[in-house]
């Protein structure tokens, strides 16, 4: 589900030196196959480390809203620039899920 959620994003934010965030169509990889097989080690679940999600609360966790668990994806998103070059940027995404694994965000 994470992969889903970020893979069918039509643009995506890129920061560029000169012209700051800059949006960009993606190029979606056809599933998650080939993501893995172009990005083996890409996905952790509870790496350990900070994270830049907000801690869960109570509620949420006894609803099932909140895991408490974050998923790290290193996610290489593929995109093409202003004159129609392919580029690449990894960006990671920090993921709570829910306990049905279902993305909060």
């Amino acid at each position: 589900m994470v992969f889903n959620y970020q893979n069918n994003r039509e643009r995506i934010p890129i920061e560029t030196v000169d012209k700051g965030t800059q949006y960009y169509r993606q190029i979606r990889y056809d599933n998650f196959e080939e993501f893995i097989q172009k990005n083996p080690n890409c996905c952790q679940v509870n790496p350990g480390g900070g994270y830049d999600l907000p801690p869960a609360n109570f509620l949420d966790r006894i609803t099932g809203y909140n895991s408490g668990d974050a998923i790290v994806l290193n996610f290489e998103v593929r995109y093409l620039d202003d004159k129609g070059n392919q580029k690449s940027k990894i960006i990671k995404f920090e993921n709570a899920p829910q306990n049905c694994g279902a993305v909060r965000w």
